[in-house]
């Protein structure tokens, strides 16, 4: 089993992915936690840092806000496709909402399982059995589930 470490992004955003990346590595860290950006230049610029240092990325998703079920499932799966294009070892998905029953964050999981498969990431991703197995509310599952991948913990350290 490897132990990863993961700096977040979140707090650094004044300085370039480069900058940034140069400091994770230098501190020891594996990788950093961030949103893929849309627009194409500062994409590539991570893109760029990422591999220059040998670093993983831990996608990030917390965009939507939509307190509309049906819109905020719309921008939920805009936002995942967009992260899994870019290959993270994981996503770190604020996904449940509290005002959305267990019901439609249960579509939400299940959203994000079908993309799992689709694009061939996460193949531990199981939500039925999970559900099955472990029988508690989607929110602690999710997150207990979505931190090992292929035997590695994943933890992250927020620095304030």
């Amino acid at each position: 089993m490897r132990l990863l470490f993961f700096c977040p992004r979140w707090g650094q955003e004044h300085s370039s992915y480069d900058d940034f990346c140069n400091r994770v590595k230098v501190e020891g860290y594996d990788g950093i936690e961030a949103p893929v950006p849309y627009d194409v230049a500062e994409r590539k610029e991570q893109e760029t840092a990422l591999s220059k240092y040998g670093l993983l990325l831990l996608g990030q998703y917390y965009q939507s806000f939509e307190k509309d079920f049906t819109e905020h499932k719309i921008t939920y799966e805009k936002h995942l496709r967009h992260l899994l294009s870019a290959k993270p070892v994981k996503i770190d998905s604020q996904t449940e909402k509290d005002y959305f029953s267990l019901e439609q964050n249960k579509e939400l999981f299940a959203l994000a399982e079908k993309l799992s498969y689709e694009f061939e990431a996460f193949p531990d991703f199981n939500l039925n059995a999970i559900i099955k197995t472990l029988k508690v509310s989607a929110p602690v599952f999710i997150n207990s589930l979505l931190n090992k991948v292929d035997n590695t913990i994943v933890i992250q350290i927020f620095e304030y």
